[in-house]
């Protein structure tokens, strides 16, 4: 049987697949899940998918990927923003497209009546199911 060791308040530990601190610290839960969308988003690009095609994939996968894993751990709102940049500039830079400073005009979340491809945006997708809760 193993030893139980009691651990300080800043030593991270996992429960039900969730690494937190005694005092509620989820960074290296965040940070395991800023790697795993680089990896979700290297795997998909290094397909030769459509435009239309990447988009599915980002927003039938990744995102839902995502927001389930952070339902637990609400990220701050500086790291959903991170997130939704992340997926903009890879997205933006393997379509060979320029990437606005202006995330509202990004083509690549732009409905696709307006020429854009309709990539969900994390932090909308995570404020949809607070509210739904």
């Amino acid at each position: 049987m193993d030893k139980v060791t009691q651990l300080g308040p800043n030593e991270t530990f996992k429960y039900l697949g969730v690494y937190f601190t005694a005092s509620l610290n989820f960074e290296k839960q965040w940070k395991r899940l800023t790697g795993g969308l680089h990896l979700m988003l290297n795997r998909i690009l290094s397909q030769e998918l459509t435009p239309a095609m990447i988009a599915d994939t980002i927003n039938i996968q990744v995102i839902p990927c995502i927001t389930w894993a952070t339902q637990v751990a609400l990220p701050t709102e500086d790291k959903l923003n991170e997130w939704d940049n992340i997926i903009s500039k890879r997205v933006n830079k393997y379509l060979a497209i320029h990437n606005p400073s202006n995330t509202e005009n990004d083509p690549i979340s732009l409905p696709k009546k307006m020429g854009g491809l309709s990539i969900f945006s994390i932090k909308e997708t995570l404020l949809k199911i607070q509210l739904r809760n």
